[in-house]
């Protein structure tokens, strides 16, 4: 899957499909050392000739702009929008689903309403060292609040950490996060559960010439689920808890100021503690694209191919296109036209049907309407079809579909803060069972805001 996109699909060495650490255990270690070479030594083979054919091109492109020159970090002294010493930092609020949700626990039948709001300091910290080198930092603590369903009061605390250090034409860096999560993880999954992830990788960037880049990484990022957590009689713990790891290649090219191109070769291991007959390995590629958010279309695009081969002779084998869209448009100044696409392969809880290609689409318009009010309306269509293993007949379809639709009012308190009212509206169909079919709406208030 493309790995941690909470943050926006970041399309650097850093982010874009993950981000961990290579780690080896007992007698495995050998094979997967072995393996993880073989194919690197491949990929940059391909990686260098694709170097020299951008080297030859890149002479009439645009250069990049910026005191802080190619493959180097955001320079806080130009983003920040706050000052304490020698640290830089940019806090926000969000307040979100302050309402009601008429079907808290996405339920069939027997549907349970409740009064609701979840609450998210965020904040967003860099220090710099004589632009030799940059600490970044996200932070984030939320509060989810029920008036009747206890269970789901919450507190989930998130916290990642990138280090980098600048030596003339290389990049080094390191970066670690740890999440603990109370959501809803999928479409298969109806409840929210406990969700902890771990993050870490390092890893190094060459700055061939301004704008030109190649980078190298390793990667490793941990699952875990609550062993009380259960989803139609099967443990999360038991079948979800993995760990992925690999070997990352991007080579990216600085078009202009405001956009960026690049190509990612990516291997992947995926690990399962207690299950591991799900154990799999496999490759990704992609084409890259990322706009500035200055641009007329901002936001990013990976297109590409991924390959994955489980251990388990019966699990059928997945060849195919995947996709991480998150593009913006304005027209005219008072609309923008927003486009998310999301295609990629998911780990399932069902034990025939290990698991599912999810197919996610959104279009969401918004015109300002008067002054500082605007109005917005989207759907949202998102459609997991299951893979059987082979040989097994599995009674009933083989695929979910839920649609989202919704609409809201909103006030744009400064540039990047805004508070709305407004309905939303999901509806899951399901071909599996007749119980996983539910249907919920949410009408409330949401703020945003930037200090």
């Amino acid at each position: 899957m493309f790995g941690d996109v909470s943050d926006g699909a970041k399309l650097c060495l850093l982010g874009g499909f993950g981000r961990t650490f290579v780690v080896c255990q007992g007698g495995q270690g050998a094979p997967i050392i072995s393996s993880l070479i073989y194919t690197f030594l491949r990929l940059t083979t391909v990686v260098l000739m694709l170097c020299a054919l951008a080297i030859s091109r890149s002479a009439s492109a645009q250069s990049a702009s910026g005191s802080g020159g190619a493959g180097q970090g955001a320079n806080p002294r130009e983003t920040a929008r706050h000052r304490a010493g020698f640290v830089y930092f940019n806090p926000s609020l969000s307040i979100d689903r302050l309402g009601y949700d008429s079907n808290v626990q996405n339920t069939s039948s027997e549907r349970q309403g409740d009064f609701t709001v979840s609450i998210t300091p965020h904040a967003t910290l860099w220090i710099p060292f004589q632009r030799r080198a940059l600490l970044t930092s996200n932070a984030s603590v939320g509060f989810d609040y029920y008036k009747d369903v206890s269970r789901n009061r919450t507190v989930n605390p998130r916290i990642d950490a990138l280090g980098e250090l600048y030596a003339r034409r290389l990049t080094f860096f390191a970066e670690a996060g740890r999440s603990n999560q109370f959501r809803q993880p999928n479409i298969e999954i109806e409840t929210r559960v406990k969700e902890r992830t771990d993050n870490l990788g390092g890893g190094i960037r060459v700055t061939l010439q301004r704008g030109l880049s190649i980078g190298v990484s390793a990667y490793r990022r941990d699952t875990a689920f609550d062993g009380d957590d259960v989803s139609g009689g099967v443990s999360l713990s038991e079948r979800l808890d993995r760990s992925e790891r690999g070997v990352r290649v991007i080579v990216q090219e600085r078009l202009t100021s405001l956009t960026t191109v690049g190509v990612v070769f990516e291997t992947r291991e995926d690990r399962f503690d207690r299950a591991p007959n799900r154990n799999a390995d496999g490759y990704r590629a992609a084409a890259t694209i990322a706009f500035d958010e200055k641009a007329l279309i901002n936001g990013s695009v990976a297109l590409g191919y991924r390959n994955v081969d489980a251990a388990d002779p019966l699990v059928p084998a997945f060849s195919g296109f995947v996709s991480q869209v998150a593009i913006s448009n304005r027209i005219g100044g008072t609309t923008e036209v927003s486009l998310g696409w999301d295609r990629d392969t998911q780990y399932s809880l069902s034990e025939t049907r290990p698991y599912f290609l999810t197919n996610a689409m959104t279009v969401r318009l918004r015109r300002q309407v008067a002054g500082e009010f605007d109005a917005s309306a989207g759907v949202g269509r998102n459609r997991s079809t299951y893979r059987s293993e082979i040989g097994v007949a599995v009674p009933g379809g083989d695929g979910e579909t839920a649609m989202t639709y919704s609409a809201d009012v909103g006030y744009r308190v400064n540039r990047s803060s805004r508070a709305a009212f407004g309905v939303t509206h999901t509806r899951r169909t399901s071909a599996l069972s007749d119980s996983r079919r539910y249907a919920s709406t949410f009408a409330g208030f949401s703020l945003t805001y930037v200090f």
